[in-house]
């Protein structure tokens, strides 16, 4: 091998053009802005889901009066 490249076919040339045209298209600062308004929703239903976890977690315990109970299920 001579280390000398083939072009690609053309159809595979067409879709590479394709691609480099919509990448060149992309405005990074608009993308960066979405990927951190996903991430700070993310963190914000993570946030909440803690919440509600501890607000469970404090009614149960406020229920059972900071006792446990086991049941036992017999199937016959």
């Amino acid at each position: 091998m001579d280390g000398i490249v083939e072009p690609p076919e053309l159809p595979a040339q067409e879709w590479l053009n394709k691609v480099l045209s919509a990448l060149a298209e992309l405005d990074i600062d608009e993308i960066n802005n979405l990927l951190n308004l996903t991430y700070n929703l993310l963190n914000n239903n993570y946030d909440l889901l803690n919440t509600t976890h501890n607000l469970v977690e404090d009614t149960r315990e406020n229920l059972l009066g900071g006792q446990v109970f086991y049941s036992t299920i017999y199937i016959q």
